[in-house]
Parts: structure tokens; C-alpha cells; sequence
């Protein structure tokens, strides 16, 4: 009777959790609007008679922006998470492995336990299968982090070019603060 309960417990988790997750390609459709959206308004009339002067002034002001400095911090935390979780999976993944191999030696010898393997694994599957959503609303996260930054991305990226054609001395002495 536990054991149909753990397994009716299980398949409830394992539905919620997959009707649960988000969808990527809608991200990724919004990513590219916003992307195609931010390099119409990168392009401004004038651009092309901007000096050197004015290209570097434009291209300091956007990458030391309040925007930029949050998508910064918002991005170093992100990959600061996102290290410690793998981390912390790798320790997790050598136990699995390790209580696997015992249990299933042992299930050899003792009835029942073989059982007691599957409903663990399947819970194992569980927990991995709701990691694996909160990556992705994590990622989707991290993409609306991007989508908000996207304009002056874009229009730095727009600016260097610009500097880039006229070979501006900034570029080359490493006076552009960097993203």
C-alpha cells in the first residue's frame, strides 16, 4: 500500500513538474524581436559624422550606465549560482552512483529491494526533472535580464563599429570600458 502511494506521489510530481516548464521557443521568438528592435534604434541619423571624440564620450556613457552595471552584477551572480549548483550536482551524482551500485549488489541477496531501488530512482528522476525546470525558468530569467539591456547593447555595439571604420585611437589603447 506505501509503495502504490510513493509511486501515485511520484507520477503527480513528475506531471506537475512537466506542465510546470516555460517555453523556450516563446523566448527565444521574444529575444530575437527584441534584438531585431534594438538594432533599428541603434541606427541613428548623424552616426556617420561623429568624431572620435564623440564615439568614445557615447561609448563610455552606455557601458558605465546604471543599466549596464545591474545586467553586470545580475550576470556575475548568475554564473556564480550557476558554478556552486554544478558543483553541488557532481557531489550528488558520485552518491547516486555509489547507493546504486550497493543497492543493487545487495538486491541480489535481499527480496524486495530491487523494489525499493526503482521507487528510488524514480524520485531521483523527480528531483532532477525539477532542477532541470528551475534552469530553465533561471535561464529565461537570465534572457529577460538580456532583453531589458538589449538597447544599449546593441547601440555600444553600434558605436564601437562606427569607431571601428574611422580607427579610432580609443579602440586600441584599451580605453573603452568593457561589458
Amino acid at each position: 500500500m506505501r509503495i502504490a502511494a510513493l509511486a501515485a506521489a511520484l507520477s503527480v510530481a513528475l506531471a506537475g513538474a512537466a506542465a510546470a516548464q516555460p517555453d523556450p521557443d516563446a523566448m527565444i521568438t521574444r529575444l530575437e524581436q527584441s534584438q531585431a528592435a534594438a538594432a533599428a534604434a541603434a541606427q541613428r541619423p548623424g552616426d556617420d559624422a561623429l568624431t572620435c571624440e564623440a564615439l568614445q564620450a557615447e561609448v563610455t556613457t552606455l557601458m558605465t550606465s546604471p543599466e549596464m552595471a545591474a545586467f553586470n552584477a545580475q550576470n556575475a551572480a548568475f554564473a556564480a549560482g550557476y558554478q556552486d549548483q554544478m558543483a553541488g550536482a557532481r557531489g550528488q551524482m558520485a552518491a547516486g552512483m555509489a547507493m546504486g551500485m550497493g543497492m543493487g549488489l545487495a538486491s541480489a541477496f535481499i527480496p524486495g529491494l530491487g523494489m525499493a531501488q526503482s521507487l528510488a530512482m524514480r524520485a531521483q528522476a523527480a528531483g532532477m526533472q525539477r532542477q532541470a525546470t528551475e534552469n530553465q525558468n533561471a535561464m529565461i530569467e537570465q534572457a529577460g535580464n538580456t532583453e531589458a539591456v538589449m538597447p544599449t547593447l546593441i547601440r555600444a555595439q553600434r558605436v564601437v563599429e562606427l569607431a571601428q571604420t574611422k580607427q579610432c585611437a580609443f579602440l586600441q589603447d584599451g580605453s573603452v570600458p568593457q561589458q
